[in-house]
């Protein structure tokens, strides 16, 4: 509940700071909190597998530029939970974040391209497991603002199913938590 601090070195007020990006001149000596908004991590929401299925909401602290990026909650998302986080991982073993080609934004709807290696890694998964990996993706990324659907794509190709359980032709919506 401060307005802002003053800070002071020696006898003398500390009035700019030299930051990786540029100097940041503090008006009469005082730093507030907007002067170093994005330098803060941001709540991001992942989805992660329940052990008996179905997803959990994980809340994970990333940097701003990437807790905003469609791609890098996906590439985390492929690289599983924290250990200190619920849920266990939703991507096969042998899927890294390689194998997601692109996220493109357009009209509410992330399209995502995937690998042949991310198709070929799933073909083993149960129908749980396809489900959970699938709305894990679409929980995650209508978590952004600006994305309430996605679609997905494998080489640049739309597919029918990336198993067989869920049709993949058309758009997804998020998936509500029980």
């Amino acid at each position: 509940e401060l307005d802002g601090i003053q800070a002071y070195v020696g006898a003398g007020q500390v009035a700019r700071l030299e930051l990786p990006g540029g100097a940041l001149e503090l008006p009469g000596g005082v730093m507030r909190r907007g002067d170093f908004a994005g330098a803060f991590g941001r709540m991001a929401r992942l989805y992660f597998a329940e052990p008996e299925g179905g997803l959990v909401e994980v809340g994970r602290v990333m940097n701003q530029k990437d807790a905003g990026s469609p791609r890098a909650l996906l590439a985390a998302l492929i690289a599983g939970p924290m250990p200190w986080e619920a849920g266990r991982p939703v991507v096969p073993e042998g899927i890294d974040a390689g194998d997601l080609l692109g996220v493109r934004v357009e009209g509410g709807e992330a399209a995502v391209n995937l690998s042949s290696n991310f198709y070929r890694y799933c073909q083993g998964l149960p129908e749980q497991g396809e489900r959970d990996l699938v709305y894990a993706m679409v929980n995650t990324l209508t978590g952004l603002t600006g994305i309430n659907r996605a679609r997905f794509y494998v080489e640049g190709e739309p597919v029918d199913t990336l198993v067989g359980a869920i049709h993949l032709r058309g758009p997804l919506l998020p998936l509500p938590l029980s």
